[in-house]
């Protein structure tokens, strides 16, 4: 395996995001049986957004290379637009991607609630939706 959620883990991100979650209020977001995805995430968006610095040429920064650009992505319906989806009308597509949606962004908000308390430098708070969506 090239990624693990150890790599998640060992980033600057992923460690404030294991601190803020050890704090007694936030015990509920550090069971989640999603948390191994979410730190998966952590590392793949450090990665999209430029926030992983390795001056070693990597099995895992070759593999990480393959990955679609975000705008080769548009033809799926996690990445339509707000108009494009209200087409869709009251299919059960329209209501998964909300659904997803709304699932990524409660995960989105816990990361930035880490980035800000922990104090990351403001590179780390420039992450988006869009790429935590990829």
């Amino acid at each position: 395996e090239f990624l693990t959620p150890q790599k998640g883990i060992d980033t600057p991100l992923g460690q404030a995001l294991q601190t803020y979650l050890s704090q007694p209020w936030n015990t509920i977001h550090a069971f989640s049986d999603k948390l191994p995805h979410v730190y998966l995430a952590v590392y793949l968006a450090q990665y999209k957004q430029g926030l992983l610095q390795s001056s070693v040429r990597s099995a895992t920064m070759d593999y990480l290379e393959t990955l679609p650009s975000l705008s080769a992505l548009q033809h799926l319906p996690l990445f339509w637009d707000q108009a494009m989806l209200e087409e869709l009308q009251c299919s059960v597509v329209k209501n998964a991607v909300r659904s997803r949606r709304e699932e990524w962004k409660q995960e989105f908000v816990v990361i930035h609630r880490a980035i800000k308390s922990m104090g990351l430098p403001s590179p780390f708070s420039s992450l988006t939706l869009q790429t935590w969506y990829w």
